[in-house]
């Protein structure tokens, strides 16, 4: 499991720390500069453009690629980066991939305002 914290910048890697290469605001050049890079669905890419994300957050740029690679991800960030689609965007992507009426994804909230609002994101 990947875990980090974008306040602090610290990232643990299967118990070992590495350092973040973003600094807090800005952007720097990588990978994943657009949401065009992580080359989701068409269908998913619309619903990006309608709810008009343009760069992926820090918290977006470290989970996105991992969770599309079906691993599991813990996250911390302040409120309003982006957590929620940094976790629902590949779920909704690796689901498209597989069999439709089986449970193949889990998310778990720990109050119901959190879980309205991961559902209202989903819808």
């Amino acid at each position: 499991m990947l875990s980090f914290n974008c306040r602090t910048k610290e990232v643990m890697l299967n118990n070992v720390e590495l350092q973040l290469s973003y600094e807090r605001g800005g952007y720097q050049q990588g990978e994943f500069m657009n949401f065009k890079s992580f080359r989701f669905a068409k269908q998913i890419m619309k619903q990006i453009e309608v709810i008009k994300y343009k760069h992926p957050t820090p918290i977006q740029k470290q989970a996105i690629p991992v969770v599309l690679k079906g691993k599991d991800v813990m996250g911390l960030a302040q409120t309003g980066t982006g957590k929620t689609a940094a976790f629902v965007l590949p779920i909704l992507q690796n689901l498209l991939k597989g069999p439709r009426k089986k449970i193949r994804a889990l998310i778990i909230a720990p109050t119901r305002e959190l879980v309205e609002q991961t559902h209202s994101f989903i819808k």
